[in-house]
């Protein structure tokens, strides 16, 4: 969000971090709550620096930390400004090499069972999709920044895999995405967070979701499917106030889109060889923390969908994956 796009894609940042440190990025909405060995550590870490102790005007412990391997912080700042934090980056080097000279002896943690409330184990026999969202340009406006985007992953279980597949490879056969699907996409993932954060919409906000698979060519083992949908989410106004900035949201937000794309599927290896979705359309209103309140349209949004490249970065889990989001329609 603001912090990839400022931060985390200046040169200097990147070739610092590579050289000097070991990366390490996690949601602290979780972290700093857990009852395990791990939010013990993040919070060992997060109370020696700029948030520690605080409660007011929220109890976050968002930032950036660096920290030696057995909880010694370095130094810590929360901000989207590269230039403050390339300067904390340096402390930290500073002290490390003041302080550390010899680098020391480290014990390994021992493994640890995870706080039950935040298991995120990737569904057996599952699929995920990356998932990027963006501003589209619009018109008459040519100086309108696009650049700015967002990612998440989709996941689906085994058996939701298995229903999306055809059965009836008659070009020109047509059957419905499984209804726990697409309440996910709407729900979960047509969500505007292109450039803050956002809640996922509440059920009754799904004023339309519709989603449907075509059989469009059978070539051996390849089955070409094509999908079309829409979707239509509106929320009423919010008594929320950010905190910080003390905007407080007071009219509906919405997303209206069409969405299309082209599947393929290996009936062979019974799996799915290619699975591009999009869905491009209108957003309106905001959130108190998606940065939205300068710009609350209606402007054009895009959400695209596709299979990854089967690495462990690719199995992060989505966002909203704690809030009900395996559950059926």
């Amino acid at each position: 969000m603001t912090g990839r796009a400022s931060v985390f894609s200046d040169d200097r940042v990147i070739e610092i971090l590579t050289e000097e440190f070991v990366p390490v990025a996690d949601n602290c909405s979780y972290t700093q709550s857990q009852k395990d060995a791990k939010g013990e550590f993040f919070r060992l870490i997060a109370e020696q620096g700029h948030y520690a102790g605080r409660t007011k005007p929220t109890a976050t412990r968002q930032g950036l930390y660096t920290a030696t391997a057995d909880g010694e912080l370095l130094a810590s700042i929360n901000t989207t400004n590269v230039d403050r934090v390339l300067k904390m980056l340096r402390a930290a080097i500073d002290k490390w090499q003041t302080e550390h000279v010899d680098g020391g002896a480290v014990t390994v943690p021992a493994v640890y069972e995870p706080d039950a409330r935040y298991r995120r184990a990737f569904p057996e026999g599952g699929m995920t999709l990356r998932q990027t969202m963006r501003d589209l340009p619009r018109s008459g406006d040519l100086t309108f920044d696009t650049s700015r985007h967002n990612f998440d992953h989709v996941w689906l279980t085994g058996a939701e895999v298995a229903a999306l597949a055809p059965t009836d490879l008659t070009p020109g056969t047509e059957y419905e995405i499984p209804p726990e699907v697409v309440r996910r996409v709407a729900q979960f993932h047509l969500v505007d967070q292109v450039r803050g954060e956002a809640p996922a919409w509440r059920t009754d906000s799904i004023r339309k979701a519709e989603l449907t698979l075509r059989v469009e060519e059978v070539d051996g083992a390849q089955v070409d499917i094509r999908l079309t949908g829409q979707a239509r989410l509106v929320q009423p106004p919010s008594d929320r106030v950010n905190l910080f900035s003390s905007f407080k949201v007071d009219m509906e937000r919405g997303v209206d889109v069409q969405l299309a794309g082209f599947l393929v599927y290996d009936t062979l290896e019974q799996r799915f060889a290619r699975f591009d979705m999009v869905a491009t359309g209108s957003r309106w209103g905001a959130t108190v923390y998606n940065f939205r309140a300068e710009d609350l349209g209606p402007a054009p949004i895009g959400f695209a969908f596709a299979l990854p490249p089967p690495t462990p970065g690719n199995l992060t889990p989505p966002k909203f994956v704690l809030w009900d989001y395996f559950r059926e329609s």
